[in-house]
């Protein structure tokens, strides 16, 4: 269990810098609610998370749970498709189960266990401190999973 934190949190600083350096290039402050509604026009299950700038204003926390049960079932929604038993997996399991089977690209996992584990903080009682660049992390992890899924024809 460690070891998988510590790969997420290995991820997540890899992530800030990809997304500071991004938000460099485009001069301003990320917005991710443009790219949000598009890939929810084209995946339907993503529509829990249609709401998540307004909630996003209210509580961080709840956005970042809501990404993180959206990612479960999205993995596993992957998994099914992929005519894979599900019955009894973890999410850690079931990200390991696409790792182990190469469904998606080693970064792709990354992001899910960054996705996990943070979404795991804001789930459960903790002394971690969650903001907003939590968020945008996360989200960007999210959004770029779903992204090569969508590539790859698995929804």
């Amino acid at each position: 269990m460690i070891e998988t934190h510590g790969l997420a949190m290995t991820v997540k600083g890899q992530l800030v810098q990809e997304i500071e350096a991004r938000s460099r290039i485009q001069g301003a402050g990320i917005d991710f609610s443009r790219r949000l509604r598009l890939l929810i026009s084209k995946v339907p299950d993503l529509s829990d998370l249609s709401n998540l700038s307004e909630l996003a204003q209210i509580d961080v926390e709840a956005c970042l749970s809501k990404l993180r049960r959206t990612a479960e079932k999205l993995v596993f929604h992957v998994l099914k498709r992929n005519n894979i038993n599900t019955v009894n997996l973890s999410f850690n399991d079931a990200i390991r189960e696409l790792d182990r089977l190469r469904i998606v690209s080693k970064k792709s996992i990354g992001y899910l266990h960054t996705v996990r584990v943070i979404g795991n903080l804001a789930s459960h009682a903790s002394d971690e401190s969650l903001t907003n660049a939590d968020l945008q992390l996360s989200t960007f992890a999210f959004l770029s999973v779903v992204e090569e899924i969508i590539d790859k024809n698995f929804v």
